[in-house]
């Protein structure tokens, strides 16, 4: 068994009012709302160690691989990927094309249990998100054969991430990140990335989409989280000053 440490991320002061949807991440819908995290939760010290949490990013990691599996027989059959994300997840009970799948390959059971619960995740959606048929980050289609070294995000989970409200002494409690997204990759690839490491895109506003930084088509304005959380702290400051 692969044992990954709980990544502290770095301080994120985080507008209230900002919405952080991920295009491609918050399974999750993918969204979530900071003002939602930062008001809900009392603020503890920054510097004080993050809950540990539940379950094991290896078994997210199995059944990213396990999918990936049954969409590349999918595709050598068919010809093309899924048109719909359901029908992946009809194959579990329908098997078709040689395609092995079981309900542990697209739910990850670590979010069903009281624990999970209990740690405040930030998606209570237990299915893995399967995303393979959106589009990239700058808007285009994603192919069902992508081009030598070309990485679309064809599934991904973040019941391995959580956000605290932290006080850092300031007027507004901030977010602060830890742990994991994971995300399967068009190229079988299967990443653990350290929330600290997602990109943010302004969506305009005071929202944000993040990323995960080595998707295609990620646009060349993205920045680190941790500067997104600055700007988007800044702003909402300035706003409250006038």
């Amino acid at each position: 068994m692969r044992h990954y440490p709980t990544a502290l991320v770095s301080v994120l002061s985080v507008l209230a009012l900002c919405s952080c949807k991920p295009a491609t991440i918050e399974p999750t819908c993918q969204g979530c709302s900071l003002l939602g995290e930062s008001a809900k939760l009392s603020p503890v010290s920054h510097t004080a160690p993050p809950p540990a949490i539940p379950g094991n990013p290896e078994n997210a990691v199995q059944a990213m691989k396990r999918i990936y599996k049954a969409l590349v027989k999918y595709r050598e059959a068919t010809g093309h990927l899924p048109a719909r994300q359901q029908e992946l997840r009809n194959l579990v009970k329908n098997p078709a094309y040689g395609i092995e799948l079981s309900e542990k390959d697209v739910v990850c059971n670590d979010a069903k249990t009281p624990a999970y619960t209990e740690s405040k995740p930030v998606t209570t959606d237990p299915r893995y998100t399967l995303n393979w048929n959106t589009k990239r980050p700058d808007g285009s289609k994603k192919p069902v054969l992508p081009a030598k070294g070309e990485r679309d995000l064809w599934a991904f989970s973040t019941h391995y991430k959580r956000g605290r409200s932290v006080d850092l002494g300031g007027k507004y409690p901030s977010v602060q990140y830890y742990g994991f997204a994971i995300g399967l990759f068009s190229d079988g690839n299967v990443v653990v990335l350290p929330a600290e490491d997602l990109v943010a895109v302004r969506r305009g506003g005071s929202s944000w989409n993040t990323y995960f930084p080595m998707e295609t088509g990620v646009p060349k304005s993205a920045i680190p989280l941790n500067q997104m959380a600055k700007q988007a702290s800044d702003q909402h400051r300035a706003a409250s000053a006038k």
